[in-house]
């Protein structure tokens, strides 16, 4: 596996690297883009260590995911699949290709039939617990404090929550915002820390380091390394990938 430097431009340049060599036409552009967005993220609160943590999960069958053939048809004529696959307990699941090749497409099709459970082309196994991380951050009414929304979308009480929290280095002035008022890392971590506090056995995560500081990647990364759940993620992060230790991948 391959090591990689501590120094921020040394990391971030190989993400950069990384991006420039999967977009040939638009490289450069994007590049520079995704850069910036890193340097504009805020920096967790100096001396605070970033620690994510997954509560005691409950352990589900060994089938968890049975996708057969499903498809998704677009008024432009675009079809993606049919797109088959199954993941078993513990699986490190990756689902890989270029940008807008259906990958997003794919996972929102499997959390619908989550959602809906009514999908013989998307079978569940037993005692299946998800948790959703999604590329774009929507909080709904933003308007709301976050610790309001953290509340009521984990049931914690208020001890508990202020405990994963603070692991997260969120801050008491921090958590008491409104969510249009949190910095993209903050949002980013809330999300996380939402997905860790419902204690899923199952996690489904789309391009989780896009909106990630370095030390935030870098303990998601440590926390998913001891996780004893099944995992199906969506990556163009090389670093990540490598830290994933894949077993199964879907080419689409």
């Amino acid at each position: 596996m391959k090591k990689f430097s501590n120094d921020n431009e040394k990391y971030f340049a190989g993400r950069v690297m990384d991006a420039q060599q999967r977009t040939a036409g638009r490289n450069l552009k994007r590049a520079k883009q995704k850069l910036d967005s890193f340097n504009e993220l805020e920096k967790p609160a100096e001396n605070r260590q970033i620690s994510f943590d997954f509560f005691e999960l409950k352990r589900s069958g060994n089938d968890v995911l049975k996708v057969k053939g499903i498809q998704k048809k677009f008024e432009n004529g675009i079809v993606i699949g049919p797109v088959s696959f199954e993941i078993q307990r513990g699986d490190n699941f990756l689902i890989s290709g270029k940008n807008g090749s259906g990958k997003t497409t794919i996972i929102n099709m499997i959390l619908d039939a989550y959602k809906n459970k009514n999908n013989e082309s998307i079978i569940f196994g037993s005692n299946v617990f998800l948790g959703y991380l999604p590329q774009n951050l929507n909080y709904g009414s933003e308007d709301e404090k976050f610790y309001d929304y953290f509340l009521r979308e984990t049931n914690l009480g208020e001890t508990e929550a202020r405990k994963v929290l603070n692991y997260l280095g969120l801050k008491s002035e921090d958590i008491f915002k409104k969510i249009l008022k949190l910095s993209p890392g903050q949002r980013s971590r809330g999300k996380i820390a939402i997905m860790m506090a419902n204690n899923p056995n199952f996690l489904i995560l789309d391009e989780p380091t896009n909106n990630l500081d370095m030390e935030t990647v870098e303990a998601l990364e440590k926390a998913l390394e001891s996780y004893k759940g099944t995992i199906l993620f969506i990556s163009h992060d090389r670093y990540f990938i490598e830290k994933m230790k894949i077993n199964k991948e879907f080419k689409i």
